[in-house]
C-alpha cells in the first residue's frame, strides 16, 4: 500500500559496503547492500552497448537534491582533507521505496566508498510558501554530514518512522546511533568547535498549530489565505518565524536551551547589506554585495579580510550572479563560477585574488559544476554533463586537470546513448536561445524521426526535463528524436519593470513570454524540419510547470504539434478556486484576471475550457494528487468536445512527484503515449495495452466528431 511517508530501511550497526571503481560500477553484494540494485551491468568500454530502459534512469544512485539549493552542500571534506562524505540515494520503483545511505570515500584513492550509514525516509525540501508553513514541492532534500573536529564521526539529518532527528555515525563505518530525541522535526544543527556540543533547531510550533487547526474543526474551519484547497480540505498552518535551538551536551545527554554564541554557530550573522555566499571557508565567509536599488539586483562578490573590512571586487567578473564560490586554503585566491556564452550557456570558472580588481577564467564547459570546495591545491566538486550523470571530481589548481573520486553510476557508460548536439538560435523575439537535440541511438541520414520537446531547462544531465517526467535517453533508444529546450529569460521582455510583480504583469499584458517561448520551440522544429532530422506530421511536446503552461498555450496556439503531455496544469478562470485565495491574491497582484473578469482577453488566448474545440492535438494529463483539481475544468471541457485527453491522478504526490513507483509509471506512460499518437505503436499486453484500447476509441471519436 502507498503511503505518503517511505517505510523506514533496516538499520543494521555494521555496513562496509564498497563502491568499486569505474571499471567494475558495482555495489559489492552483502546482506546489508539488498536494497541496493546494480544500476547498469557491463564494461563502459564494451564495444556493443545494451539498451537503456526507463528503469535504467529510474535506478540511477543520486547524490544532493535535484535542484540544489545554496548552504546545502552535497558533500563534506574531513577535517584533514583525506575523505568526502555524502549521501547516495536510489529509488526502488518495485517496492515504491528509496535506498538511502551516507558514505564517505577517500581523495587519495578514487573509487572506493564506505557505508557509514543504511536506511531512513527520503526526506523533502520544505519551506514556507505564500503564508503557509513547512510545505513541500516534492523534491527531494539535500543531506549534508557534518564532520566531528576530530574527523572520527559524522553528523546528519536522518528520518525514521516520520520523524527527522540528528543521527551520528562512525567514520570508520562500526555503528550509528540518533544523537537526539524530538518532538519536532530537526530543520538543521551544528557540532560545536570542540566536538562536545550539538546545537539544533526545529519549529513545534507547527505542530502546536496542527493541534490547534484539528481542535478549530469542531466548530467549522474559517475559510481563509491558510487553505489550498486543491491539496487538502484542511488549512495549513501559517508560516511563523518562531524557532526554538537547542544545545545537547554529547558528554551527559543533557539537552538544555541554547546559548547565543552557540546559536550563532549554526547561523553566522553577516551585515544587513551582504547575502551570505553558498559556502563560508577558511573560518570567514565569501560574501555577495546585494544592492538595495534597482531590478533585479546586481550583486558584486566581496570578502571579509583579516581586520574585519569589507574587500570588493570591482572587475566586470564579479558584477552579477556568481553561483558557486570558495577559496583556497591560504585564503590568498578566491574562486567562483558564472554563466557566460550564447543565452549563458557556457560554465566558466573564475579566480580572482583579493587586493586587486583583477579576475581570469580558467575553466570553461557546458557541464555543470555544485558545491566545489578547496582542497590543498585542488578543487573538489560535484559536475554533471549532458549524458553523465552527477558524480564528485577533484580537480588540479588551475582545473587543468581532472580525477574521478566517486562515480555512484560508472556502468552508465554501458548503455546506449543518443549523440547530443548543442543547438543555438533566436526566436522571433530576438532573444538568444539554446538547447540539446538527442538523436535516436541508431540514427540514420536517411530517415526522418519523431521529435518530443522536453523543457524547460537543458543544463547539466539530461534525464526527463523539469520535473524528471518524460525519459529523453529512453526516447531515444526508442527511435525518437529529442529537444531539450532552455527556455529564453523573460527579463528581456520586460524592461523597464521595478519589481517581480511588475515583470509579471508586463509579460502577462500580451502574453508576450508565451509567445517568446513557443517562438523558441517553432524555430527549433523548422530547422529541424529543414535538416532532414525531424518528420514535421510527428512532433510531441511536454512540459511540467511552467513547461505544461507552454504546451497549453501551444495548444491553442501553435498548428505544429501532434500530441501533448502535461503535469501541474493548467491556466484556467477558475484557478483560484482550487489553489486558494493565498496564491489568488498573489495572480492578481501579478496582473491575472479575477473570476469575475472571465471575459478577459487573456483567457481568449490561453483557456482550454473556453476553447476546447479548437484544441488541436491528444493530451495527456498525469497530475499530482495535490494538484489535479486544476486541470479538471480543462479536462472536462475537452471531454465535453470529444477532444483525446487522459489523465491520471497519483495520490500523496506533490509539485514534483517523488515517489519511486509513481515516477516508473509516469516515464513509462509518456513513453506509451507517445509511442501511440507518434508511431501509431500498440502495444498489445503490458499495463498500457488497455489505456491503448481508450486512446484508439479517443482516436475514433476526433476523427468522426465536429472537432
Amino acid at each position: 500500500m502507498v503511503t505518503r511517508y517511505q517505510r523506514a530501511l533496516p538499520y543494521l550497526a555494521l555496513s562496509m559496503i564498497i563502491l568499486a571503481g569505474c571499471s567494475r560500477g558495482a555495489f559489492a553484494r552483502t546482506t546489508e547492500a539488498a536494497c541496493w540494485e546494480q544500476a547498469t551491468t557491463g564494461d563502459g568500454a564494451a564495444a556493443a552497448k545494451r539498451t537503456l530502459t526507463t528503469r535504467d534512469l529510474v535506478r540511477l544512485r543520486d547524490i544532493g537534491s535535484v535542484y540544489p539549493l545554496p548552504g546545502a552542500p552535497m558533500f563534506t571534506v574531513s577535517p584533514d582533507g583525506k575523505e568526502i562524505a555524502f549521501q547516495v540515494r536510489q529509488a526502488d520503483p518495485d517496492h515504491n521505496r528509496y535506498c538511502i545511505g551516507i558514505f564517505i570515500s577517500s581523495v587519495h584513492s578514487p573509487g572506493l566508498a564506505r557505508e557509514i550509514d543504511h536506511g531512513g525516509d527520503l526526506l523533502l525540501d520544505r519551506s514556507d510558501q505564500l503564508g503557509r508553513a513547512n510545505l513541500a514541492v516534492g523534491t527531494p532534500r539535500t543531506i549534508t554530514p557534518k564532520w566531528a573536529p576530530d574527523g572520527t564521526w559524522l553528523a546528519f539529518l536522518k528520518r525514521v518512522d516520520g520523524i527527522t532527528q540528528v543521527w551520528r555515525a562512525q567514520a570508520d563505518g562500526s555503528g550509528s546511533r540518533p544523537l537526539t530525541d524530538s518532538s519536532a522535526d530537526i530543520d538543521d544543527f551544528a557540532i560545536g568547535k570542540d566536538g562536545t556540543t550539538l546545537v539544533y533547531v526545529y519549529r513545534p510550533d507547527i505542530m502546536r498549530a496542527r493541534t490547534d487547526i484539528e481542535t478549530e474543526g469542531n466548530t467549522g474551519f474559517h475559510y481563509d489565505e491558510r487553505f489550498f484547497p486543491s491539496a487538502s480540505s484542511t488549512p495549513f498552518p501559517r508560516s511563523s518565524s518562531t524557532k526554538r535551538y537547542d544545545a545537547l551536551d554529547l558528554r551527559t545527554n543533557h539537552t538544555m536551551v541554547a546559548t547565543q554564541p552557540q546559536i550563532a554557530e549554526l547561523s553566522d550573522t553577516v551585515p544587513q547589506e551582504y547575502a551570505a555566499a553558498p559556502r563560508a571557508l577558511g573560518g570567514r565567509p565569501v560574501w555577495r554585495i546585494v544592492p538595495n536599488t534597482g531590478f533585479p539586483a546586481r550583486s558584486r562578490l566581496a570578502i571579509e579580510n583579516a581586520a574585519g573590512s569589507i574587500m570588493e571586487c570591482s572587475a566586470a567578473a564579479c558584477l552579477g550572479e556568481q553561483s558557486v564560490m570558495w577559496r583556497s586554503p591560504d585564503l590568498q585566491r578566491i574562486y567562483f563560477i558564472r554563466r557566460e556564452g550564447w543565452a549563458a550557456s557556457i560554465t566558466v570558472v573564475y579566480v580572482w585574488e583579493p587586493g586587486s580588481d583583477r579576475t581570469r577564467p580558467i575553466y570553461r564547459t557546458t557541464d555543470l559544476l555544485y558545491d566545489c570546495v578547496a582542497s590543498r591545491d585542488e578543487s573538489i566538486c560535484v559536475i554533471e554533463g549532458s549524458v553523465q550523470p552527477r558524480r564528485i571530481v577533484k580537480f588540479t589548481e588551475n582545473f587543468k586537470d581532472a580525477t574521478i573520486l566517486f562515480d555512484p553510476n560508472p556502468g552508465f557508460a554501458s548503455l546506449a546513448t543518443g549523440r547530443i548536439e548543442r543547438l543555438k538560435w533566436t526566436n522571433s523575439f530576438g532573444l538568444k536561445v539554446f538547447g540539446d537535440l538527442v538523436y535516436p541511438t541508431h540514427y540514420n541520414r536517411a530517415k526522418r524521426y519523431p521529435l518530443v520537446i522536453t523543457q524547460y531547462t537543458s543544463r547539466g544531465f539530461l534525464r526527463g526535463g523539469t520535473g524528471d517526467e518524460v525519459p529523453i535517453q529512453a526516447l531515444a533508444n526508442g527511435g525518437f528524436a529529442v529537444l531539450s529546450l532552455q527556455r529564453p529569460s523573460p527579463l528581456p521582455l520586460a524592461r523597464g519593470a521595478h519589481d517581480a510583480y511588475q515583470v509579471d504583469r508586463m509579460l502577462l499584458r500580451d502574453l508576450r513570454d508565451r509567445r517568446s517561448v513557443l517562438s523558441a520551440i517553432e524555430s527549433a522544429v523548422e530547422r529541424l524540419v529543414r535538416r532532414g532530422i525531424v518528420d514535421k506530421r510527428r512532433v510531441g511536446i511536454s512540459g511540467l510547470s511552467d513547461g505544461s503552461s507552454t504546451v497549453q498555450f501551444a495548444a491553442l496556439n501553435s498548428n505544429i504539434f501532434a500530441a501533448g503531455s502535461v503535469s501541474g496544469c493548467c491556466w484556467e478562470p477558475n484557478q483560484e478556486v482550487v489553489l486558494g485565495q493565498a496564491i489568488g491574491n498573489h495572480f492578481k497582484r501579478s496582473g491575472w484576471p479575477r473570476l469575475s473578469d472571465s471575459s478577459n482577453r487573456i483567457w481568449d488566448r490561453l483557456s482550454i475550457s473556453k476553447n476546447a474545440r479548437r484544441v488541436r492535438f491528444p493530451l495527456l494529463m498525469q497530475m499530482a494528487d495535490e494538484e489535479y483539481l486544476m486541470a479538471l475544468q480543462s479536462f472536462t471541457a475537452l471531454k465535453e468536445a470529444g477532444k483525446p485527453v487522459d489523465l491520471f491522478v497519483f495520490p500523496h504526490e506533490h509539485h514534483f512527484k517523488w515517489q519511486a513507483s509513481h515516477r516508473q509509471a509516469v516515464y513509462d506512460r509518456n513513453v506509451a503515449w507517445f509511442e501511440f499518437w507518434l508511431k501509431a505503436k500498440i502495444p498489445v499486453s503490458g499495463p498500457f495495452a488497455v489505456e491503448a484500447k481508450r486512446w484508439e476509441a479517443m482516436k475514433l471519436a476526433d476523427r468522426s466528431g465536429p472537432g
